[in-house]
């Protein structure tokens, strides 16, 4: 992994082929899910995020997801997320604000991953 991921396209003419390129990482809001939540997000488009935003605590979430699998409006399955915010990108700094790892103020290193031979 890079900042620069390849894409595997699900829709249109390039269904299913891999596209490799430069694309820069800009500010905004990246929510990475697992499938069900994934699923449940797609089945709900722009509400969902207003939903999720709403979670403020872990309970709030927990509640949430409960809800949405009594309901039968999502697949009883693994449910997590990370929700991470790119404030601003200069001179090759990301600037993330969100659940990353480490203490209240510290530096998180975003760095190419190394690839075994």
């Amino acid at each position: 992994f890079d900042n620069f991921p390849d894409y595997l396209s699900s829709i249109g003419k390039s269904k299913g082929k891999l596209n490799k390129g430069k694309i820069p990482i800009e500010p905004g809001t990246f929510y990475m899910t697992t499938d069900a939540l994934a699923e449940w997000i797609m089945n709900n488009e722009l509400k969902a995020f207003e939903i999720i935003d709403s979670c403020k605590t872990q309970e709030d979430f927990k509640s949430f997801i409960e809800s949405e699998r009594q309901q039968r409006n999502m697949d009883d399955d693994d449910s997590a997320i990370l929700v991470l915010k790119v404030e601003d990108v200069e001179n090759n700094v990301i600037y993330i604000k969100g659940s990353v790892p480490g203490f209240n103020g510290s530096q998180l290193k975003i760095k190419p991953s190394i690839k075994a031979s």
